[in-house]
C-alpha cells in the first residue's frame, strides 16, 4: 500500500509539471462541462423559420397561416410572392420550410373540392424538416377537421356524432422514458460523460506514455519497488478518483440542482460511472503497451473515445445498424455504460435489466487490465519507445 501511494504521488507531483497533462485533467474538463451544461437550454425546439406564399388571401387562407404561426414549433418568418422566392431562402437556411396555399383555397373548400396545401422543406436539415413537417400536417388536420365538423353540424348530427363519424376510432399515444420529447434531457448526459471518457483516455494514455516517450522509466520501477501492480495502480489512482469526482458532480448537477430525470438506482449509475472510467484506463494501457511511440498511443486512445459515441446507439439505434456494427459496437465500453445510464434515469428499468451490461464492462475491464498490464510490464522493462516522437 504505501508503495502504491509513494508512485500516486509521484503521479500527482508529476501531473504539475506537464502542461498537456494539466489540460487535459484540471482545465478543459470544466471548460466542456459548462459549455454543454449550457447546450439547448430550451430543451424543445421552438419558432423554426418559414415561409408562406398566399396564393388565395381570403379569410380561411389568412387562418390557415395564423394557425401556422400559433403553433409553438413554427414561424411565420416569411410572406413571399412565388414559390422560387421561398425556394431562394429554403436554399440559404434562412427558412427551414415553405408552405403553399393555392389559388381558390376558400372556394374549393366550400364547393368540397378538397384543395391541396403543398409544404416543402429542406430534409437535409434531418430535424428541422421533421418538426416542421409535423406540425403543419397537425396543423392542415386539424383545421379540415374543423371545416368537416361544421359540415357534419350542418347537417343535423350532435357534437358526439359528428366527432364519431370524423373518428370511427381513437388513438390513445403515449411517450415513455422522454414525454416531455426534450432533446436536452437526451442530448447533454450523453454528451458530457462522453467527453469525461475522452479525457480520461487522454490523460491516461498521457500519464503511462510520457516516462516511456523520455526513458524515465528506471525511476518509476524503483519507486514503484519493481512492482507493476504497484505501479499501474499508483499511475492510475489519481485519476481514477479525480475522474470519478467529476462524474459525480456531473450526475449532481444534472440531477439533483436541475431538473434532468432520475428514475432508477443511483448505485447502480456510480458503479456504472466507476466501470467506465476503469474500463478506459484499460485500454489505455493497452494502446501505450503496445504503440512504438506517445503519438500513436495518443492516437489510437482519441479515436476509439471518439468512435465510442457514435457507436453507441446515440446518434442512431443500434437496433437499426447492420450486424456488423452492432458487434463492433460491443467492444467499447460507453455502447454498455450508455445503455445502463438510460435504463436508470429515463426509462426505469429493473436492475436486473442493466445487469449484462455492467457484467461485460467488469470482463472488459479485467481482461484489459491483465493483457494490457503484461505488455506494459515489457514495455518498462525496454526502458524507452523506439520512436521519441
Amino acid at each position: 500500500m504505501k508503495t502504491i501511494l509513494n508512485v500516486a504521488i509521484h503521479e500527482i507531483n508529476a501531473l504539475f509539471k506537464h502542461k498537456a497533462l494539466l489540460v487535459f485533467v484540471l482545465i478543459l474538463p470544466f471548460v466542456v462541462f459548462w459549455f454543454f451544461d449550457g447546450f439547448m437550454k430550451v430543451g424543445v425546439v421552438r419558432d423554426l423559420p418559414i415561409a408562406i406564399v398566399d396564393n388565395d388571401n381570403t379569410t380561411t387562407s389568412r387562418k390557415l397561416i395564423a394557425n401556422l404561426e400559433a403553433t409553438p414549433t413554427l414561424k411565420v418568418a416569411f410572406n413571399v410572392a412565388s414559390k422560387n422566392e421561398g425556394e431562394k431562402l429554403i436554399e440559404t437556411t434562412d427558412a427551414y420550410g415553405l408552405v403553399i396555399i393555392p389559388k381558390n383555397f376558400e372556394k374549393d373548400i366550400f364547393l368540397s373540392k378538397q384543395p391541396s396545401v403543398t409544404a416543402e422543406f429542406n430534409n437535409s436539415l434531418l430535424i428541422p424538416a421533421g418538426l416542421e413537417s409535423k406540425a403543419a400536417r397537425a396543423v392542415v388536420g386539424e383545421m379540415s377537421a374543423q371545416i368537416a365538423l361544421k359540415a357534419q353540424l350542418a347537417h343535423g348530427n350532435t357534437i358526439d356524432q359528428a366527432i364519431a363519424n370524423l373518428q370511427p376510432v381513437r388513438l390513445q399515444a403515449h411517450t415513455l422514458s422522454n414525454p416531455f420529447t426534450n432533446y436536452r434531457y437526451y442530448l447533454v448526459p450523453a454528451l458530457l460523460f462522453a467527453f469525461l471518457q475522452i479525457f480520461v483516455m487522454l490523460s491516461s494514455v498521457y500519464s503511462l506514455g510520457v516516462d516511456l516517450k523520455y526513458g524515465k522509466t528506471h525511476k518509476l520501477i524503483e519507486i514503484g519497488d519493481n512492482n507493476l501492480l504497484s505501479i499501474l495502480m499508483g499511475k492510475m489512482l489519481p485519476y481514477t478518483l479525480w475522474f470519478f469526482l467529476l462524474g459525480l458532480v456531473l450526475y449532481n448537477g444534472l440531477f439533483v440542482l436541475q431538473d434532468f430525470p432520475q428514475h432508477g438506482n443511483r448505485m447502480v449509475l456510480l458503479l456504472a460511472l466507476f466501470l467506465l472510467i476503469v474500463a478506459t484506463q484499460g485500454f489505455a494501457i493497452l494502446f501505450v503497451s503496445t504503440s512504438k511511440s506517445l503519438r500513436e498511443a495518443m492516437t489510437k486512445g482519441n479515436a476509439i473515445a471518439a468512435l465510442s459515441l457514435g457507436m453507441s446507439g446515440f446518434t442512431f439505434p443500434l437496433m437499426g445498424m447492420p450486424v456488423f456494427f452492432k458487434w463492433y459496437a460491443q467492444l467499447f465500453p460507453f455502447t454498455h455504460f450508455f445503455k445502463v445510464f438510460l435504463a436508470q434515469t429515463q426509462r426505469n428499468f429493473p436492475v436486473y435489466y442493466v445487469i449484462p451490461g455492467l457484467f461485460i464492462l467488469a470482463i472488459m475491464t479485467f481482461v484489459l487490465l491483465l493483457y494490457g498490464g503484461i505488455k506494459y510490464k515489457q514495455m518498462l522493462l525496454k526502458g524507452q519507445y523506439p520512436s521519441i516522437v
